[in-house]
């Protein structure tokens, strides 16, 4: 069997990708995937409520009415069915 030279373990082995170079582009491009990866939550009930999301796990504390949380994307729609809550933008 011929030898691949290494290269196996090169196609294996995951990129890695430089962010300390600081370049413009990266700078740039980093709000807009936040924006995207990000949602809220007003919470419209009159004392505080504790909801935990089914599939991240995490744990979102509104204290009081009018409080604005941010929910995990994979949280979202089952956050929505809820009648206390509001999704805001």
């Amino acid at each position: 069997m011929p030898c691949c030279g290494n290269q196996r373990a090169t196609l294996q082995t995951p990129a890695r990708t430089n962010y300390s170079s600081g370049t413009a582009d990266k700078n740039r491009d980093e709000p807009r995937r936040v924006l995207r990866d990000r949602v809220f939550f007003k919470y419209l009930g009159q004392t505080g409520m504790t909801v935990i999301g089914p599939k991240s796990g995490k744990r979102y504390r509104f204290d009081a009415a009018g409080s604005i949380v941010e929910v995990d994307l994979r949280d979202r729609p089952w956050l929505a069915g809820l009648s206390k809550l509001r999704e805001v933008r």
